[in-house]
């Protein structure tokens, strides 16, 4: 019942998170790219902001994909947690590949202290998925001010 009851609060509480962040900027999130499709949109210049904004974005997937990890290993590899691991690792990819075709080199991970912080206040699945929820919410957030700094098409369509 729990598992249910977790699914279900996670789910809800990413949808608004998602419908809220899709009215205001009145689009559809595209379907995740290929690391061929990014490698296949055309190099422009990279400003020193938009190499900030990409080890930016990275952390923040770092820490969310950490704490996913964490979560699903206390609660026996359960979903919606391992799912959610696995996408974060999938955004990665992506964000590494633009990395790459810049020639920059990717950042260590060193959020595994900070992962720590949010892992404390869980107990129960449902914390995790308040914990969860809070984390995507952020990233959307992120995502969302961040762009307002990159002209790249690449950057803009793998965000």
């Amino acid at each position: 019942m729990r598992k249910i009851l977790c699914t279900v609060l996670l789910l809800v509480l990413a949808s608004s998170s998602v419908s809220c962040f899709l009215r205001k900027k009145e689009k559809t999130i595209p379907t995740l790219m290929t690391i061929e499709e990014v490698a296949s949109l055309p190099k422009e210049d990279l400003s020193s902001n938009e190499v900030e904004v990409l080890y930016k974005v990275i952390l923040q997937e770092y820490l969310t994909k950490n704490v996913y990890y964490q979560v699903s290993t206390q609660f026996t590899n359960e979903e919606p947690f391992l799912t959610a691991y696995n996408e974060e690792e999938k955004v990665l990819q992506l964000l590494s590949s633009l990395l790459s075709k810049y020639m920059l080199s990717l950042p260590g991970d060193d959020t595994m202290a900070e992962s720590q912080e949010y892992i404390r206040k869980i107990r129960f699945q449902t914390d995790a998925c308040e914990v969860g929820s809070k984390l995507e919410f952020a990233k959307y957030t992120l995502y969302d001010e961040l762009l307002k700094n990159v002209d790249n098409q690449d950057i803009q369509k793998v965000f």
